[in-house]
């Protein structure tokens, strides 16, 4: 059952850091009971937690505790198949706002249109580079659109199906990447 909640009227081109708070907030409601990681000016932050932290990380028992401008938002649930059934359901009631990426167990929140893909987009025409010569490997569902936004784009063989698809090059790990990468520029 998909159960929506009309917060205010935005749209992606007018969502400002108060209004991402006050979905990731209203997110968070929802999955109270879920491992949930806000990371703020560099620091990571965590309400729930059910894993073992890293000495880095802060354990937080409010989202109040942290500040209005985090830099992203993350529920982690159990296992694949329960975070895929919660990207849908997240899709249908933010997806007109915010863009969700599935990271194996994990649901990562950006603004919309923010995206790994969209960065290396701004590196390639900030530095004036060739879009042939930018490399980027990653290995789930959030680096596919910056594996799309690549000519040599690199995943693993352990990769989920849909990454592998999308990737240019499977690889057994870092060397492999590189190794093909030396082979292109010869």
């Amino acid at each position: 059952e998909i159960t929506t909640k009309d917060l205010f009227n935005l749209d992606s081109s007018n969502i400002q850091p108060e209004e991402w708070q006050i979905i990731a907030q209203s997110i968070y409601e929802q999955y109270e009971a879920v491992d949930t990681s806000i990371v703020y000016q560099g620091d990571m932050y965590v309400l729930n937690r059910t894993f073992d932290l890293s000495p880095r990380v802060k354990l937080i028992t409010s989202f109040n505790q942290v500040g209005e401008q985090f830099e992203a938002f993350s529920l982690h649930f159990k296992n694949n198949d329960e975070a895929g059934k919660e990207y849908t359901k997240m899709i249908d009631m933010f997806g007109d706002v915010i863009d969700v990426y599935q990271n194996e167990r994990h649901l990562d929140f950006a603004a919309k249109g923010c995206s790994k893909g969209k960065g290396i987009k701004r590196i390639i025409e900030f530095y004036g580079l060739a879009y042939e010569d930018m490399a980027a490997i990653g290995d789930s569902w959030n680096d596919i659109p910056m594996l799309k936004s690549v000519e040599n784009s690199f995943t693993f063989n352990r990769s989920h199906q849909t990454v592998k698809n999308v990737a240019k090059y499977l690889v057994d790990g870092i060397d492999g990447c590189i190794e093909e990468l030396i082979k292109c520029h010869k």
